[in-house]
Formats: structure tokens, C-alpha cells, sequence
């Protein structure tokens, strides 16, 4: 693929990030209390007999991890812990998910997903540093920094890690501030931020800043 392919990819995914964080998850009455309209019909565990979904359903239901352990297969104990952890918005059940699934790689992965809800839906970034090790709360903290749209969060993140410079090119791109863009590095995510924004406002000033030259033609047009 060549650059020029890469930027424009880079371009459009910051703008469907855009979209979809103005769209926003639905939300209930509660603020910050992502609405479930898959309630169970059963209403019991008890009633479930063997069945490892409907078991954890009624635990989501009910936001109970307790239930979560009388559901056999390990793995889908693990399931179980975080999805009643991210309904409950309580990080501490993620750790339980580690106890059942036994520390497999596969599961730290689903681990990390947990506490990184969890810190999204709280907006809470201290969530991702408690928790998660160096590289894991990379992610984490790129999610709580788009929802915020608070540039102050990507700097926690180490700047060895490509998640860096992702995270001021996506704030850069949803506030329409081109200083955040400046702190990026990497030239082609920093034209990317900027031809981003400049799509959106129209702002010739950040000609300069832009590295491919169709963007600079284009952006050249404007000052015409």
C-alpha cells in the first residue's frame, strides 16, 4: 500500500472515530449506565440447569458475580465475570475473571478488555494505570482520552508505543485543535490529524503541516 493509500486510510478512520463517538452508546436514565434490552426470561439461576449462558445472563441480570461460579466450563466462568463486571461498572470482578480463567494468554487479553470498559465507561484513566501493566493500558487510556477528548490523558501513555501517537492524531481530529497534532511525530499520522481537521473546517492555515502532496494541492485550492 502505498503512502499516499495509508493517509487517506488513516484520514477516514479518524472521521468514522469522530462519527461514532458523537453517536454515542445508548445510555438509561442513569448517567454513564449502558442500557440492556436483552433482559433474560428466566429469573433464576436455578432454573437454568446446565446451561452456561442462561446462567450468565441471570448473573448479568442480576449484576451478581457470585452466580458466575456455578457455571462449569472455566472459560465460560471467565465470560461470565466480565460481563457482570462491565454491566456493574466494577473493576474489581475483572480480577476474579483471571482466577477462573487461570492466566492463559487469551484470557489476560479479555482481562485487559474488562478493566478498559470499565475505565471508558467510568472516564476514568486512573483505572487503566492501577490495573493494567505497561504496553496493557496503552489501549485503555486511548479510549478514556477519545471520550474525553482530553489530550492531558495520551501523554501517560509510554511514547515508545504506536498507541501515542493514535491517541493525539484521534483527539487532535475530534476537538479541531491543531496543536494537539503538532505533539505527533510520525509525519504521516501528523498529516493525517491535520487533513482531517482541515476537511472539517477548512482551516488553509495548516497547509503548511501536511506532508502528501495531494492533501497540500487541495488545501492550496482554498487560499486561492
Amino acid at each position: 500500500m502505498s503512502k499516499k493509500n495509508i493517509i487517506i486510510a488513516l484520514v477516514a478512520f479518524g472521521l468514522i472515530v469522530i462519527g461514532s463517538l458523537l453517536l454515542g452508546p445508548q445510555k438509561s436514565q442513569k448517567e454513564g449506565q449502558v442500557v440492556n434490552n436483552n433482559q433474560p426470561t428466566v429469573k433464576n439461576e436455578s432454573e437454568c440447569g446446565d446451561n452456561g449462558n442462561c446462567i450468565r445472563d441471570v448473573a448479568v441480570a442480576k449484576q451478581d458475580p457470585n452466580i458466575c461460579s456455578k457455571i462449569r466450563s472455566v472459560s465460560d466462568q471467565g465470560e461470565c465475570y466480565s460481563e457482570v463486571a462491565i454491566a456493574k461498572q466494577d473493576e474489581s470482578v475483572c480480577s476474579r475473571m483471571m482466577e477462573s480463567y487461570e492466566a492463559e494468554l487469551y484470557n489476560r487479553k479479555k482481562s485487559v478488555y474488562c478493566y478498559s470498559e470499565i475505565a471508558r465507561l467510568k472516564q476514568d484513566p486512573s483505572i487503566c494505570e492501577k490495573y493494567l501493566g505497561k504496553g496493557d493500558d496503552a489501549a485503555c487510556l486511548l479510549g478514556v482520552a477519545k471520550l474525553k477528548q482530553d489530550p492531558s490523558i495520551c501523554a501517560k501513555i509510554n511514547p515508545a508505543n504506536s498507541y501515542w501517537q493514535d491517541c493525539y492524531r484521534d483527539v487532535g481530529l475530534l476537538k479541531q485543535d491543531p496543536s494537539v497534532c503538532d505533539v505527533i511525530t510520525d509525519l504521516w499520522k501528523k498529516d493525517a490529524c491535520y487533513y482531517g481537521i482541515f476537511k472539517i473546517t477548512h482551516d488553509t492555515s495548516l497547509c503548511d503541516g501536511l506532508e502528501v502532496k495531494d492533501h497540500i494541492e487541495e488545501c492550496r485550492q482554498f487560499v486561492k
